[in-house]
């Protein structure tokens, strides 16, 4: 109960009313897909995927400027960042076209989706 309060909190507006998903700024726009939660050897992972229209390097050069970092490549050809502040929190950010690549629910990107963003979120149990 303690994992799921806190991530509402950090998903939710902050104080200055600037929406936030974990230690990232909500992409402007951007449609919710699906929120999921799995829990694995002594870790807790929340993730959530949107979908925006905007294109993957849009959305990645979004992300370098909020979190002042650059964007690696994974396995998947996905841009991915670490928080600084939160290692445990990972952005990553894929076109729609391959978004079956990185975790993804039933909810489809919309057809008019360039790029999916997928938010993740660990805690460790102690």
């Amino acid at each position: 109960m303690r994992l799921l309060a806190l991530l509402l909190c950090a998903l939710t507006a902050t104080a200055v009313g600037a929406a936030r998903w974990a230690s990232f700024a909500a992409y402007p726009g951007a449609r919710k897909l699906c929120d999921q939660h799995v829990t694995a050897s002594g870790m807790e992972i929340a993730w959530q995927s949107y979908a925006t229209a905007d294109p993957v390097g849009r959305v990645v050069a979004f992300y370098e400027k909020d979190q002042k970092t650059e964007a690696t490549t994974g396995e998947a050809g996905e841009k991915t960042l670490r928080a600084p502040a939160r290692d445990d929190d990972v952005l990553s950010i894929i076109g729609a076209e391959s978004a079956e690549r990185l975790p993804h629910c039933e909810t489809a990107p919309p057809p008019e989706a360039k790029t999916v963003i997928v938010v993740s979120s660990a805690m460790r149990r102690r």
